[in-house]
């Protein structure tokens, strides 16, 4: 099954980081306007008020945040992985095939993989892989953002497709 974006409905794709590290305070109206949020575990325990110290506790939180309007969460959990939850369900993605000692900025790449990836065309199921191989080339270079295409390539490869959980 395949996860896409907006289509016919009108409107554009709309990624949100909701918890702004400026102000330190959800931006939990945001979220409403939200087809895709984005928050790692202590983001997501923040903006809901529910301790995320498990993929169970991630899924329970993307939950919430879809009931306040979000169309799809995705939480990521670093070297865990992530999880992706919509209407439809419940996706684990998979954990990084390579971990780095560069993290910074892997969530920011992590995003930036997914929104590239549903630019060209591929569904949020396939775009988590992009997003996670981005994120995992990012913590192999030092400095955030900064990414080795060959890396990404080599990553995106190895990282096994997203797999549905209850």
């Amino acid at each position: 099954m395949g996860l896409t974006g907006a289509e016919g409905s009108g409107t554009d794709w709309v990624y949100i980081d909701p918890l702004p590290k400026a102000t330190g305070r959800p931006g939990l109206g945001r979220i409403q306007a939200g087809w895709l949020v984005k928050v790692n575990d202590v983001e997501a325990s923040e903006a809901t008020s529910q301790p995320v110290d498990s993929m169970r506790a991630a899924i329970a939180a993307a939950r919430t945040m879809c009931r306040l309007g979000a169309r799809n969460v995705i939480v990521t959990r670093g070297q865990e992985g992530a999880i992706l939850v919509t209407a439809d369900g419940a996706w684990l993605i998979d954990k990084p095939p390579a971990i780095g000692l560069y993290p910074v900025g892997s969530g920011d790449a992590f995003l930036g993989g997914v929104v590239a990836e549903t630019a060209m065309g591929n569904d949020l199921l396939e775009a988590a892989i992009g997003g996670v191989a981005a994120a995992a080339a990012n913590a192999l270079e030092p400095g955030a953002g900064v990414l080795d295409a060959p890396t990404f390539a080599r990553l995106r490869r190895l990282i096994q497709p997203p797999q549905p959980i209850a």
